[in-house]
């Protein structure tokens, strides 16, 4: 299993419309990515400009096979204004 963490730091302006986005992208990516297994959203408690994704997918390779889906291309487009910082983790899930 293929696992990616995406921290955000979305502007103070754009937090409402953000987390309604994101919690839409969730949904999509869930309903329409056949290897999407978890997609969570968190946002921090103590900043509430900083939202954190946890995501699993099957495979690394459905993962990159997202970055062509109309989904997640309009997904993009949308936050590209809202956001200050973007960073993004990749792991493999260990069986334990």
């Amino acid at each position: 299993m293929h696992v990616v963490m995406v921290a955000w730091r979305v502007k103070p302006e754009a937090i409402s419309a953000f987390a309604a986005r994101v919690g839409s992208q969730a949904l999509a990516s869930l309903a329409e990515e056949e290897g999407c297994r978890r997609f969570d959203v968190a946002q921090s408690t103590e900043d509430p400009a900083r939202f954190l994704l946890y995501e699993i997918y099957a495979t690394q390779k459905v993962f990159e096979d997202l970055g062509r889906t109309p989904h997640f291309l309009s997904f993009s487009a949308d936050v590209v204004e809202m956001t200050l910082e973007k960073t993004v983790q990749q792991f493999t899930l260990l069986r334990v």
